[in-house]
């Protein structure tokens, strides 16, 4: 567990030290590729703490979204870009064998709503537009899909993206 927290804590920091990079005086395209980074580091966190759930109750979690908290606040419009871009994505994603990032990209996305549930009131799915990605994800699920063992165990089943087969009433 030691080991499991020290990559905690190091995430946690390096992800912070991200948000506070991205600052509206920087280049639109040096934002875009530090918030990419602030989201893969979201969907490694996400994983980290399915895996071992209590790292999830941690203190520096607790620490980390505290303090988080402004800084998601302020690149809001930075997360509907990340967002657009991986629904722009999917048709590059569905004829070069990339629908995997495409589904890490969406599981990014639901691990920072899980994280910030209730303590981030701007962070909705209206705001991100996450209603339009998911009827796109829905609608070439199939097309993109990956086989079960090679979705990474610790990935949830509400995160349906990843089992297109157990989606079955046509819903999203």
């Amino acid at each position: 567990m030691p080991d499991q927290e020290s990559t905690l804590k190091t995430l946690c920091e390096q992800m912070l030290d991200t948000l506070r990079q991205i600052q509206p005086s920087i280049s639109p395209n040096e934002q875009k590729r530090l918030m990419r980074g602030f989201m893969a580091d979201m969907y490694q966190l996400g994983l980290l703490t399915l895996r071992t759930a209590v790292l999830r109750q941690s203190p520096i979690v607790a620490q980390w979204i505290s303090a988080s908290r402004p800084l998601i606040e302020r690149n809001l419009t930075g997360i509907v870009v990340y967002v657009a871009n991986t629904e722009e994505s999917i048709p590059d994603a569905l004829e070069y064998g990339g629908w995997a990032g495409i589904c890490e990209h969406r599981s990014a996305l639901e691990f920072l709503f899980d994280f910030f549930q209730g303590a981030q009131p701007g962070l909705t799915y209206d705001v991100l537009g996450l209603d339009t990605l998911d009827e796109e994800l829905h609608k070439f699920a199939f097309d993109g899909y990956i086989e079960p063992d090679r979705v990474p165990t610790s990935i949830p089943h509400s995160h349906w993206w990843w089992y297109p087969d157990e989606v079955t009433d046509g819903s999203v």
